[in-house]
Formats: structure tokens, sequence, C-alpha cells
């Protein structure tokens, strides 16, 4: 006899279905469920005549499938619910250290939103890749973000997928002139799931009309005041939250004089605490290195400054030697 709670399998349906409610209708049985493997739901009417067709499935473990499938299910299951547990998940399993104040901005403020709407207006070299790496992977495992569009300066494609994939094992695809022709006839903004572009790309008439008949569930623009936004009658539409650091023209009268004005127009600063000591172990060994270690020679090409930054880097202790006090 057909029972709510089992599991049955007939030609109305390509899967088995897991049942949850009956209901007897005249000459026709209401049967209201989820098919196991794709989840869909289940509400139809059966003839009575035709309950023989139906047969039910015994849910019996006979530990027949294959051991690394089933492992890789344990592990998905895991993931699923490992943020409940583990509220810094995205940070340990991620090959990254980061500082106090990045774990302070992106657990503390960022992901308790609601509606993740952010500005990191931090100073260069301080992190704000290992922030926005942390966010993604943090917003994938809790399955909140798949489509994911990443916007960077034109020199910087390479260096975004290759941090992305190296600290969070994220595989990005880089999107640029070529990638875009090569699929003529097509939109390669849906081809992939997760992509880098140049602002200076996607700016195009003609990139942006293809890109504008897609959705992002996550869009991050680094260097994002090269994007000029305009507010029309001095009004903004929605609330936003810009993270502000510690830096002198944050903390500046005229600065400050403008803040409530902007509170009436729904512009909400959050101003970060002050760093921590080890940031300002890094600030003052990169002041050493760019006003007392670096010859002017260093300046005359991007490769060459690479190259002196990191023979500093590996001199530090034996060529080189620095007092925090």
């Amino acid at each position: 006899m057909l029972q709510e709670g089992n599991i049955i399998k007939g030609p109305f349906w390509n899967e088995h279905v897991k049942v949850e409610k009956i209901e007897e209708i005249g000459s026709y049985i209401r049967i209201v469920g989820y098919t196991l493997d794709s989840k869909n739901s289940v509400n139809q009417l059966i003839n009575k005549q035709e309950l023989d067709k139906l047969e039910q499935i015994d849910s019996q473990i006979d530990f027949s499938s294959d051991p690394e499938n089933t492992f890789f299910l344990i592990e998905a299951t895991r993931f699923k619910y490992a943020s409940l547990f583990d509220p810094l998940l995205a940070m340990n399993v991620s090959k990254v250290d980061p500082l106090p104040f990045q774990i302070e901005a992106v657990y503390g403020y960022v992901l308790k939103q609601p509606r993740i709407r952010f500005l990191i207006a931090d100073d260069p070299g301080a992190g704000k890749t290992i922030m926005s790496g942390l966010i993604i992977k943090e917003l994938k495992l809790r399955r909140l973000a798949r489509r994911i569009l990443i916007v960077v300066p034109g020199h910087l494609k390479d260096q975004w997928r290759r941090e992305l994939k190296e600290k969070f094992t994220e595989t990005f695809v880089v999107l640029d002139r070529y990638t875009f022709n090569a699929h003529y006839g097509e939109n390669p903004w849906e081809r992939n799931d997760q992509i880098i572009t140049s602002l200076d790309f996607i700016k195009q008439e003609e990139i942006l009309f293809s890109l504008n008949s897609v959705s992002w569930d996550l869009v991050i623009v680094d260097e994002a005041h090269k994007m000029s936004a305009y507010s029309y009658a001095n009004k903004i539409t929605k609330t936003t939250v810009v993270i502000l650091d510690n830096a002198s023209i944050h903390t500046s009268k005229l600065f400050k004089a403008q803040i409530e004005k902007w509170k009436k127009l729904g512009l909400q600063l959050l101003f970060l605490p002050p760093y921590s000591p080890e940031l300002n172990k890094i600030e003052i060994l990169w002041k050493h290195m760019k006003y007392h270690y670096h010859k002017l020679e260093a300046y005359l090409s991007f490769d060459n400054l690479h190259k002196h930054v990191k023979n500093l880097l590996d001199g530090f202790g034996t060529n080189y030697d620095i007092n925090f006090k």
C-alpha cells in the first residue's frame, strides 16, 4: 500500500520519487513529493486503476557504490553545512594567512550584511585581493554566489587569475578581445561562470551590449575609482556602505564636514580600526625599500622594479637589516 515517506518509481517520472503527501480525490490519487536526483517537485494526479504501475523501492544500504564517489558525496555534504560550524571556513580551506584587520573587514562587516555592496578603500598593498578572495570563497561555500565577474586594470588580469588559483583554488577565465572574437555567434559571457576581464575592454559599446544581457551573483571591481559614477539631483537610490581606513585624507576636516551630508543621501561610512602591528611593520618595510634601498634605475621599467624588490626581500636578514622598534 502506498504511504507517505515511500520511495516509488513508475512510468510517470524519469527517476525515483520521494512521497511527501497522498490525497484521495474521487477516482484519483494525488501524489505530492520530489524526485530524488534532480530535486524537482512532484504534484500529480494518478487514476486509481494505474496504481499497480507504481513500484515501491526499498531504501536499503548495500555498500555497493563506488568508494570514490561516496567520498565525494560525503565531502560535499560536509562542506554544505560547514559554514554553520566554522565561521572562518574560507580562510581555513585556503592557502592564505590573513592579517587581523582583513579578517575583521570580511567576517566582521562584509559577510554579516544581507546584501553585500561594499567599497574597500584600503591603501595599496594592504591586501584587498586577499579580502576579495575570501569573500568569493565564502559566498561560494555558502552557495550564495555562482556567477562571478572580476573587472581589473588590463595589466593585472593574469595576476588576479594566478593569485585566485594558487591561494584559493578558484579557476577564472580571462576574457579579452581575442577570446571574445573566438566565440563568434554566441555570447562568451554565458559560457563561463567565473570571468576576469579588463575595464578598458568592457567599456566598449559592442562589449557592453553583450554584457548587459547576462546577470551575475557577484561583481568585483579593482581600482573602482576609475569607474566614475554620477548621481543626478544629489540623490542615491540605494543605501551604500563604504569601508575606509584611517588615512589622513579620511580624517581631515574637509572630509569630516561632508559626512552628515552623505548620510542624508544614503551613504554610510564605516571606519576600520587602526592597523594591526603586523601591517605597520609591512608599511615601515616598504617605506625603507622605497626611499632608502631602491636606486634610481629601479624605476626605469616595471620588470626592473620587480627584480629590485625581489632582490631586496630575498636579502633581508643577510644583506639588509631593519629595526622595527
